[in-house]
């Protein structure tokens, strides 16, 4: 029972690091610009206003991302972004 539930935990964070070595060829530059800065904090209004993007667009971007990386939601994105040689 330990060394099962021990191990569980490893393996996401494993894909996401061999997910976030290959980020250049994963993200296209307009995704990349929109996973750094949803990685440094702002909204979906912020940066859709940031980029003269509608908020749908910048949701449907994110799903691709997270989609792309392996990963659910914004904690996911900012570890696999810091792993990142662009980041």
């Amino acid at each position: 029972v330990g060394p099962a539930r021990s191990a569980a935990p490893d393996a996401p964070r494993r894909l996401i690091e061999s997910v976030a070595a290959s980020l250049p060829c994963a993200l296209t530059a307009r995704q990349m610009d929109i996973a750094r800065l949803a990685a440094d904090g702002k909204s979906n209004k912020g940066i859709a206003d940031g980029l003269g993007l509608s908020v749908r667009t910048v949701e449907s971007h994110l799903y691709q991302i997270y989609s792309r990386l392996g990963v659910s939601g914004r904690e996911g994105l900012v570890y696999a972004l810091t792993k990142s040689k662009d980041w």
